[in-house]
């Protein structure tokens, strides 16, 4: 059932971001924005684990056989219009949907769960943006609102209240924030 699976890793995937953002250094596009942009505007769980996107599509499927769920329908049948959660082989939470009209298994992390970080997508969306344009460079301010206001259409933040978040979601993205070990 692996090609049954829907799983955003952009969106919910840390090594798949971090890769890409590497892969696009230095590359302010209209392609990068558009990509930058399906991030979102609510907010998002990024899976922080070591597991790859095929190990966590692997598992899923896995789990999937050992409910006796082997076809779309059954599949449908036993989610319903709710959800169900399995759980990594890392001790992490994912959750599972049934989406109608396109790959029938949605899965992406479960909120607050072992080995995840609930992130803002438009600080998510800054965060990348600027690391893409300026590196591993110490923050500026005002180059970070030109770039929110320019490439994102977001508002300017205003001082240092408003940058925490941001923050965060460079730590992750330069490999400074560690994996979360409690709930």
């Amino acid at each position: 059932m692996k090609e049954y699976f829907l799983f955003h890793h952009f969106k919910h995937h840390l090594q798949s971001l971090r890769a890409w953002v590497t892969a696009h250094a230095d590359n302010v596009s209209d392609e990068t924005i558009r990509t930058i942009k399906s991030l979102g505007s609510s907010q998002l769980d990024m899976y922080c684990g070591n597991l790859t996107v095929d190990e966590i599509i692997q598992q899923g499927a896995a789990f999937l056989q050992q409910q006796g769920i082997d076809n779309v329908a059954q599949f449908a049948e036993w989610v319903g219009n709710s959800y169900k959660l399995f759980t990594l082989t890392d001790g992490s939470s994912f959750t599972m949907r049934y989406i109608e009209n396109i790959k029938p298994a949605h899965i992406h992390p479960s909120r607050h769960a072992l080995g995840t970080v609930r992130i803002k997508a438009n600080a998510l969306k800054t965060a990348v943006l600027y690391v893409i344009a300026y590196g591993n460079n110490p923050l500026d301010i005002a180059a970070l609102n030109a770039l929110r206001v320019q490439y994102l259409g977001l508002s300017p933040v205003a001082g240092k209240h408003g940058i925490e978040e941001i923050e965060k979601a460079m730590r992750l993205l330069i490999n400074d924030l560690q994996w979360k070990t409690d709930r």
